[in-house]
């Protein structure tokens, strides 16, 4: 318990500098951290060097959760059509959601059929592939309605 709140320390310590700095340089830039600090973390889960490790590799996680959660959210905000805000935010909860939804299955399943460290390799592999997806969705650019 006490590691998970250490968790929540450098969590919400981290949430607002990496937020201004978000605001000072490109957002995905701040994501792609965030997404390599991800895969870095769950190849530590999936092997540890001890249990001790835990008490470096979640607060190590609250910096990826610091450097994306409002970030991303930032980023949505910005790309949104203009009248589409609402809209744009629907849409990202909603795959978010989904996506957490197949990810918890397939972690369960990973975890059950194969490894306890299998759902983690699957993580770390998830991020690096976001992280090579990241400047694609970064050079998109809706079109906005003229105003």
């Amino acid at each position: 318990m006490l590691a998970y709140a250490t968790y929540q320390l450098v969590y919400s310590g981290l949430s607002w500098p990496l937020g201004v700095l978000s605001d000072r340089i490109p957002r995905p830039r701040v994501l792609a951290g965030g997404l390599a600090v991800f895969a870095l973390v769950y190849l530590g889960f999936a092997a540890p060097p001890g249990d001790w490790a835990v008490w470096i590799l979640l607060p190590v996680y609250g910096a990826y959760v610091a450097a994306t959660d409002g970030v991303a959210r930032a980023w949505v905000a910005e790309q949104a059509p203009v009248g589409l805000l609402g809209t744009a935010f629907g849409v990202f909860y909603a795959v978010t959601g989904a996506g957490l939804l197949v990810a918890s299955v397939a972690a369960g399943l990973l975890w059950s059929k194969v490894s306890a460290a299998a759902p983690f390799y699957a993580g770390a592999a998830a991020a690096a592939l976001a992280l090579v997806l990241l400047p694609v969705a970064a050079n998109y650019r809706i079109r906005r309605a003229p105003t």
